[in-house]
Parts: structure tokens; sequence; C-alpha cells
């Protein structure tokens, strides 16, 4: 059969004749009417994201609502004392509510270092080893709002570190644990480690009443199931209750180590992601069902005192001024009064409140640049999992942590070049951790002024009353025997 080319063209034109229905049944059982597979294989689909970068590894499916639930992180830091440039970077970046870290390596002589870990509207609470030996350590970064504080439990173990933190309603408790991985050196045995675990649920973790995340270094190869310690560790959560969240590596060996633990009914974790690898292991992010803290704002009294007339303040201030009065103490109140209430009708006060956002001052455009590469770089590396993405990724993270800290140098500098002695020893105070002023515990702040006051009132009677004493003495003494010498020496008084 021949076609001429206007009948092939005519196939075209959407005016197709619709085949019968014998022929068309015809074609059909013969096979001929399937599609050819072809090689292209499917588009992959990247994970969602949160704040641009994060990648789900979990397996829920509900969607991560970072801007109202508590976002949390876990990590091992191995040393946080050359890496405080580049958590800070991280954190600042996701706006990081709470972190707990473990292996931190940092000891009660550790104030600088603690000063530039913590940023403004966040505290830092150090709990170091309690041994002769280097490492370890447990620390907890958070927001001023959530107000955390640490618990004492009773507890001392030789396997792991421990430490418990939670809010002023105590609503939450948040543990964390750190285990060195057994070695000849330490001489730590996993059965001495699983038997003292199994202690402090019994003994503290269950008697607590609260709601609980348990989080952490374990050093238990969760990822290997088989395994007898797994078996035995897992049972020991399971017989409480207890739930492990975490389903991908943290370890750059790719194993899963750092754990978040919690009960299924009290529902705290909502989503657990691998996050970036700061160090040997990956930064392990969450988002809580507790509400995110806002951060503080500070209001302040302002007047407008560019849009007073001159004349007329003028005018009102003579007119005011005119009564008279005989005491000093009148004309003080007449002065304080005139002045307040002639200010108020021409620039009245107006009450202006400003957030407190963590500030970088040295953040600038290059380093913008640099930190929008690295994520794509990090992105890429996830992607596809090749060692040469991950040393681009890398390198490009090296380069914005020098960027940085160059650029945190150059701040300060011009700071210090240009600050007089008392600004500048402020600073250097702050640099080193010494500018916290550290108040005695109170729950209200008038109450602990008026303690204050009173304290140094009755200080100052007890002086004026041991004084006046002395004074009644000597002139006793004198009256009695007025040729003897009167005593002129100091003499102490309570």
């Amino acid at each position: 059969m021949c076609y001429s080319r206007s009948d092939i063209l005519s196939c075209n034109s959407g005016n197709s004749t619709r085949l019968d229905q014998a022929v068309w049944n015809n074609i059909k059982s013969l096979g001929i009417n399937s599609h050819k597979p072809t090689r292209r294989g499917k588009k992959k689909k990247l994970p969602a994201t949160v704040h641009s970068v994060l990648q789900s590894n979990s397996s829920h499916s509900a969607s991560i609502d970072a801007n109202h639930n508590l976002s949390f992180c876990v990590w091992n830091a191995r040393s946080i004392r050359n890496k405080v440039t580049m958590y800070l970077d991280f954190m600042l970046e996701h706006d990081i509510d709470f972190t707990i870290l473990t292996e931190t390596w940092l000891n009660e002589s550790d104030p600088v270092v603690i000063a530039d870990l913590t940023p403004a509207g966040y505290s830092f609470i150090s709990v170091p080893r309690n041994s002769e030996n280097y490492g370890g350590g447990i620390g907890a970064l958070f927001k001023d709002n959530l107000k955390l504080q640490l618990i004492p439990t009773g507890h001392h173990f030789t396997t792991f570190e421990h430490a418990c933190f939670t809010n002023i309603s105590k609503s939450v408790y948040f543990i964390a644990v750190y285990r060195p991985y057994p070695s000849p050196v330490n001489g730590f045995k996993t059965s001495t480690f699983l038997d003292e675990f199994d202690t402090f649920i019994g003994g503290f973790v269950n008697t607590l009443n609260r709601k609980v995340v348990l989080v952490g270094d374990f050093n238990i190869h969760v990822n290997n199931p088989t395994k007898s310690d797994v078996t035995n560790f897992m049972t020991t959560l399971g017989i409480s209750g207890f739930e492990q969240h975490i389903t991908f590596p943290t370890h750059r060996s790719g194993n899963t180590l750092d754990l978040v633990i919690s009960r299924p009914e009290d529902n705290l974790i909502k989503d657990c992601i691998q996050e970036s690898m700061l160090s040997d292991h990956h930064v392990v992010y969450c988002l809580i069902a507790m509400s995110k803290p806002k951060y503080q704002k500070t209001e302040f009294v302002t007047r407008n005192f560019k849009d007073i007339d001159l004349k007329s303040f003028h005018d009102d201030l003579i007119s005011d001024f005119d009564s008279q009065s005989d005491t000093v103490n009148d004309l003080v109140e007449l002065y304080n009064n005139t002045i307040k209430n002639t200010l108020d009708k021409h620039a009245p006060t107006t009450v202006r409140s400003r957030t407190n956002r963590p500030h970088q001052p040295w953040y600038n455009t290059d380093i913008h640049v640099a930190r929008r590469l690295r994520r794509k770089y990090e992105r890429k590396w996830r992607t596809t999992g090749l060692e040469i993405h991950r040393q681009i990724y890398i390198d490009q993270r090296k380069m914005v942590n020098e960027m940085i800290d160059t650029a945190k140098k150059e701040h300060y500098r011009s700071e210090f070049e240009q600050a007089d002695s008392k600004t500048m020893f402020k600073k250097v105070n702050s640099l080193l951790g010494k500018g916290t002023k550290i108040l005695p515990a109170h729950e209200s702040a008038q109450d602990l002024s008026n303690d204050f006051a009173t304290f140094f009132t009755d200080k100052v009677n007890i002086i004026y009353q041991g004084i006046e004493k002395e004074l009644e003495n000597a002139n006793v003494a004198s009256d009695v025997a007025p040729s003897s010498p009167v005593d002129c020496s100091f003499h102490s008084t309570q």
C-alpha cells in the first residue's frame, strides 16, 4: 500500500479517521499497540528541604514546620574548641533553639571558648568530664527564653557521662549521654555499660514522671540489630516504653551512634534529619513538639524632640515657672514637674520595642555568596554520595570558616582602634567571658533591689549607731576624768 505526501500530511491535521473496532481489536491482540520501553529512566525526585538546606532522611510523611516547633540538635563535636566558628554559623543560619553537644573537651577554666560560643540571646551550660582524663564533656547551648537549668541526678557511672536539663516548669527533661567507645586504654566493657544504663533508666529516668527526651552519643551500632549488645540495649528501652527515632547514619563510618529517644505516648519528636557533617559525626536535627521560643524584646521610651516648636516651648516654660515657692524641696519639685509636663505637651513619650536577634556585625556579602555555594556543594554531595563531591564541599566549608574568622578579626581590630579606654576594657572583658554580671537567685527583680537597699540601709544604721556609742563613751570618760587624754584612734564597728 502506498501513500501520497498529501495523505501523510493530512494525518497531522487533527481530523484523523477513527479505526474500525474490529481492526483495533486485531491490533491489540497482536500487541503492536503497546509503547516500547526506553532507557531514559525517571527523573530523581529530591527530598523535601527545611530552610532550603535540610534534607529529610526520615520516614515521617508529615511536613516539617520549623516555625512553630522547637528546633533541636544533638552533635558529637569531638572538641568544640576549634569548631566554634563553624557551628555558630550553622546554628544561626538554621535558627537552632537548643543544642546538646557531646565530647566538648571543655573544662572549668575555658571562659574564653564559652564566651565565643555563646552569642547574644543564648546561654551555655558546660558539664565537663569529672576525671583527670582529657576529653569528654557535655554542653547545652540554648536561647535565653527557654530558661533551662542543670538538674543533679544523684548518680555516677564509670562507663558513660550524663547530664539532665529541664525548663522552669519541669514539663520536659532533656537527658544527654556520652559513652566513650570501649578500648584497651579505658578498659570499659559493653556489658558493664548495659548494666549501668539499665540502672540509670530504672533508678532515675523512670522516676521523673515527666516527658523525657534522651539523646547523645551512645556508641551502640543500632543499625546492626542482630548484634547482642544492640538487642540488649533496645530491650532496656522497650521495657521502659521508649522508642529510638534515628534511622540514618550519624557517623562517617556509616553507623548510627547518635540517638534520639522518647516515649511514643509523649508525642514529642516530630521529625529527625541527618544534617551537615561538621566533625566525624553528622549533626542530628530534630523538631520537638514544644513552643518555639520567641526573640526577647526590649522596650524603650522615646520623645520626638526634632518636631518641638522652640518658641512655644519657651513660652510655656516661662508661664509655668511663674509660681513662687519658699523651700528648696518645693522648688525642686516645681522644676521637675514643670519640665515633665511641658515635655509631655510638646514631645509626648512613645513606647517602642526592639527585637533582640543574634547579630553578626562582621557578616558581609562575600560570606553570604560563599555560604550559598557551600550549600550547593553539600546538596550535590548528598545527592551523589561521591567522595569527590564530599571533598569539594569540605574545601568550600573550610573557606567559609576562614572568611568568617578573617572578617571577625578585622571587625574587632577596627572596634579597638576607635574605642576609648573604658569601651576597650568593656569589649575585652566581653571577649574573655568576664562581662556577665551574676546576680543571686531571685524571682522578682524588684524584690531583689529592695533586699539590696535594705541590706545597705541596715549596714549604714549599724555603723552610725556604733559611732554614736563611741562618742557617748568618750563623753562619759571626759566627764569622769577630765585630765585623761582623749583616745583618737579608730575603732572597728560591726
